[in-house]
């Protein structure tokens, strides 16, 4: 043991009161100034829907764009509009996609020739001016937090007074079939299925105009609008969509909320919307040297929050953005799962809701999903669903399968309900919610696994998603291993002596070994190589995000390294998240240089507006490098807080406030010039305490009296903290406690948008 850690040792076995006194952090954001460093900016106009300023609310979106010389375009969706058919050719997305609503368009008089539009991701709103031939059209768009509308100001000079808008109704089809007839190749071209009146029809309301799409399989969408003009020609427009099923009463929803919108003053109704942003931003704080990545880490709040609350759908492939895409719906094998990743050390549990609750409300539907003798006491879904989760396995699965399936789909996201429980620590949303849902999922595995020659429990033929079908595939076997820890885990802490505890602990210690070749775990299973490239990691879950197999066992932190390298070196890396996947992996064994270097890869992919695309929007590849970030700042698996644990060269400074950790804590940080200053952290629930933190020098403890706070390794502490209580400790020499922005590199400001001269090479 070195001179430093025993004289930590003999500092930290002092009673802590010694050193107790008030913790004196203090908060020193200057909230819209911060924030306005990161609005998005453009100083020509956008043209396509993956470089346009964006609005939403968890249920309506839009999207502002340029189609042609005299035509601006507002995108306009809500998110709860989809089909409901029991079945098409062509599947679930052909029967049951999200369905496009269509746009409001803008006419101009002169030709469209510039633009300067910021998006404020303080107020939430679109601001800007569009130049023409003829002269301007300032604009205001901004759709309302809580009310279900949006609000559209139009001040034309005297040039563009004869502006006109119009709504455009799209077709309700499916966006799949619009997508595959302008293609060639896999696309299948299925027959459109048509609903009656696919192009809408058109009615009037005393003032508000309403556009309906009728469906064949029952319900109907109603967008409505109205319009308010001013003597200078100004214009004030109200807008809504209402989806009802198997109601019809769409119409009535929509005229109701545009006159109760109506009964308030415009400004009193913005003032609310603002409060209702100014609210979530100030819930946690991130700041670190990368002003380009910084604004990027703040935007994805802004956007997470547009595309889902609480009390709204679950984040489907394109939020509340709808384009012609081959995704219109919600994908189990790997996007649900990346999309929530941050919402938990955000401290946004709130958002995450829309996840938990869209399992909770369909538990019947994903008892269905089994054949017919699994359903007394399982549950499964398949690769995609509408948002009934309504997708059911091939129903041969089970002992004598031969084709697979993917089963494991389900208890992969109970991971994420299971890291919402660990940072909310809620012991009723665990024994009522989680828990029977989960024995559920794991049942599956119980029924289907047998026992070889060998002794062991195997798989019988799964599929490994994105890659193929293979009995014992390392994809299966790593979540059913996780989601028996996990019931084990639960199980103990609800004291329930399930009797099924016996049968999970049997499966933990004779399920067969992960499947290895001489390079790793690239077997992707018993009867399947990794011979060929592979974006997907549905191989190395046991890495991340399970943590199975970590950096803290004896020899784990190289066998990871070793199966990154092998993983990446087949190339074909086609889509963005595999380099997110590689980042937090390296950040999960302490690499932060190789984290930022897969992190940067992003720069390749990434869109003007930080959308990211493949054929159409997929949005959870953007969430989950805002995972990355923070798992380079800070980790809380395996009942231990990690601070700045990953941390790459470049960034020699960083801070962070009220991030939420497994646990139920908030934790604080300061990291300056490469060592760190100090960290807070805040119990909300009284758990058990454990921190590994690498100062850099002797310690002081503040904010708690009469506990003892104890050295149990090198750099980790094990600390006495009651419910409501927080402490701080730091380096001897620091006693300003400050969180507060890092000055940011002033060129890199508002690099997001459409800026002349200022984009990345990955921008097309």
């Amino acid at each position: 043991m070195n001179r430093r850690v025993l004289v930590i040792l003999f500092v930290l076995f002092i009673p802590i009161s010694l050193f107790a006194g008030k913790s004196n952090l203090e908060k020193n954001i200057n909230w819209e100034k911060f924030l306005s460093r990161h609005d998005l900016k453009w100083d020509v106009e956008p043209i396509h829907w993956h470089e346009a300023p964006f609005v939403g609310n968890g249920l309506l979106g839009s999207m502002i764009y340029v189609v042609d010389k005299h035509t601006i375009r507002w995108d306009f969706n809500n998110s709860r509009n989809e089909d409901h058919r029991k079945d098409e050719p062509g599947g679930i997305m052909m029967a049951r996609p999200k369905l496009p609503t269509g746009c409001f368009t803008l006419t101009t008089v002169g030709e469209i020739i510039d633009a300067d539009i910021r998006l404020d991701l303080w107020n939430a709103e679109i601001i800007g001016t569009f130049y023409t031939t003829k002269g301007e059209i300032k604009f205001r768009t901004l759709i309302h937090a809580d009310k279900l509308v949006m609000l559209n100001e139009l001040k034309p000079s005297s040039g563009e007074r004869e502006i006109v808008w119009r709504w455009q109704g799209a077709e309700a089809i499916s966006p799949r079939a619009t997508y595959a007839s302008r293609k060639t190749g896999w696309w299948p071209k299925v027959k459109k299925p048509e609903n009656p009146n696919p192009e809408g029809f058109r009615s009037r309301k005393g003032a508000i105009d309403l556009y309906t799409q009728s469906l064949s399989a029952g319900g109907e969408t109603v967008t409505g609008w109205a319009i308010n003009y001013e003597q200078d020609h100004s214009q004030t427009i109200l807008a809504t969509i209402a989806h009802t099923y198997p109601e019809t009463n769409a119409k009535d929803i929509v005229i109701e909320r545009i006159n109760d919108f109506s009964q308030i003053e415009i400004e009193r109704n913005i003032e609310d919307h603002r409060n209702w942003w100014h609210k979530l931003y100030p819930k946690s704080f991130v700041s670190f040297p990368d002003s380009r990545w910084e604004s990027f880490y703040w935007i994805q709040l802004y956007k997470f929050a547009c595309a889902t609350r609480s009390d709204r759908p679950m984040i489907g492939l394109q939020g509340v953005w709808d384009q012609a895409t081959p995704w219109p719906g919600y994908w189990w094998n790997l996007n649900a799962q990346l999309t929530y990743w941050p919402v938990y050390t955000w401290n946004h549990l709130e958002l995450g809701e829309s996840l938990t609750k869209t399992l909770d409300k369909n538990i019947q539907n994903l008892i269905n999903n089994c054949p017919p003798e699994f359903r007394d006491d399982c549950a499964v879904i398949g690769r995609t669903s509408s948002s009934n989760l309504v997708c059911p396995i091939d129903d041969r699965i089970g002992p004598n399968n031969t084709r697979g399936a993917e089963i494991g789909n389900l208890t992969w996201v109970l991971h994420n309900y299971w890291l919402h429980y660990r940072h909310s620590m809620d012991k009723e949303l665990l024994k009522d919610k989680l828990y029977p849902l989960l024995k559920r999922s794991v049942n599956y595995y119980l029924k289907i696994m047998e026992k070889g020659s060998d002794g062991k429990y195997h798989l019988p033929i799964t599929v490994s998603p994105e890659f193929g079908a293979t009995r014992d595939a390392n994809y299966d076997l790593a979540i059913f291993r996780w989601g028996c820890i996990a019931l084990l885990e639960a199980n103990n802490i609800l004291k329930l002596n399930d009797p099924l505890k016996d049968a999970w602990q049997d499966a933990l210690d004779n399920l067969v070994e992960y499947q290895r070749n001489d390079q790793g775990l690239l077997q992707i299973g018993q009867d399947l190589k990794y011979n060929r490239g592979h974006r997907h990691f549905s191989h190395l879950l046991m890495f991340y995000p399970f943590y199975e197999l970590n950096v803290e066992q004896p020899g784990a932190a190289e066998d990871i390294r070793a199966n990154i390298k092998n993983w990446s070196g087949k190339g074909n890396w086609s889509g963005a998240y595999a380099f997110a996947g590689a980042s937090s992996m390296y950040s999960a064994i302490g690499d932060g240089n190789n984290a930022l270097r897969y992190f940067e890869k992003y720069t390749d992919f990434i869109q003007p507006n930080t959308f990211y695309r493949e054929a159409g929007p997929v949005i959870e590849t953007p969430f989950f490098y805002v995972q990355c970030i923070h798992n380079m700042m800070f980790q809380s698996w395996g009942n231990k807080l990690r601070f700045f644990p990953a941390m790459p060269d470049a960034w020699e400074d960083a801070v962070f406030h009220d991030l939420r950790a497994e646990g139920g804590f908030l934790v604080s940080g300061k990291y300056e010039k490469g060592h760190i200053k100090f960290i807070r952290i805040k119990s909300l629930s009284g758990e058990k305490c454990v921190v590994k933190a690498a100062f850099d020098g002797e310690i002081k403890v503040t904010g708690i009296n009469n506990r003892k706070v104890s050295l149990i390794a090198e750099h980790e502490y094990q600390i006495d903290l009651k419910k409501g209580e927080e402490v701080v400790i730091s380096i001897t020499n620091v006693d300003d406690f400050q969180i507060n922005p890092l000055p940011g590199v002033a060129s890199e400001f508002n690099r997001w948008g459409k800026n002349q001269g200022r984009t990345l090479r990955g921008f097309k």
